[in-house]
């Protein structure tokens, strides 16, 4: 728990320092840190409600937002129903935005195993399984928890808007991912 504040910590003054820049001052002087002005919010949008219907009348819900991505010029949100006391509500959501003016839609609807959408990533492949050069293609992938122990891949079929699953493993436990990482095997 230390460790995690300390990051916190960490990362909260990494964070002020980069919205921070320098005055200019002569080089006798002592140097400042003036923070940055903060951004004009009279134009911000709500572009979700949960709660609510998407325009294909789709439940959108959840009570809280693990990961947005951005993917071939959208972005992708993936919730969570972790807290929700009503255990049969629903099932994690993967939401899309198509365009700053529009509202956000279910793209992919888990079943009640899967509460949370812990991690996501858009991934750009430049070689196939054997290492051979090949067309980049970026794909959009996730693996949800699961309270039934299954580690099931999702990836996005971006050409049919579905997403293909590919069973890994079934442990003993529940399991959450909260990360995804590529490892090129030749280096």
């Amino acid at each position: 728990m230390k460790s995690s504040i300390f990051a916190l910590v960490i990362a909260g003054f990494v964070l002020l320092v980069a919205s921070c820049k320098k005055s200019n001052v002569s080089p006798d002087s002592t140097s400042v840190v003036v923070p940055t002005p903060a951004p004009n919010l009279t134009n911000w949008v709500s572009t979700f409600l949960p709660g609510t219907r998407d325009n294909a009348g789709i439940y959108r819900g959840g009570n809280e937002v693990m990961q947005i991505v951005s993917h071939k010029g959208k972005l992708y949100a993936g919730n969570s129903y972790w807290t929700e006391p009503d255990a049969g509500i629903r099932s994690a959501e993967i939401l899309r935005l198509g365009r700053p003016d529009a509202q956000w839609q279910v793209d992919k609807e888990f079943t009640n195993e899967n509460l949370r959408v812990g991690a996501m990533k858009s991934v750009v492949f430049t070689t196939n399984g054997t290492g051979t050069a090949m067309k980049p293609d970026t794909l959009l992938i996730t693996i949800p928890n699961s309270n039934a122990g299954n580690v099931v891949f999702f990836v996005r079929n971006d050409a049919a808007a579905t997403w293909i699953s590919t069973t890994i493993a079934s442990l003993k436990s529940d399991i959450n991912c909260r990360a995804l990482g590529l490892h090129d095997r030749r280096g």
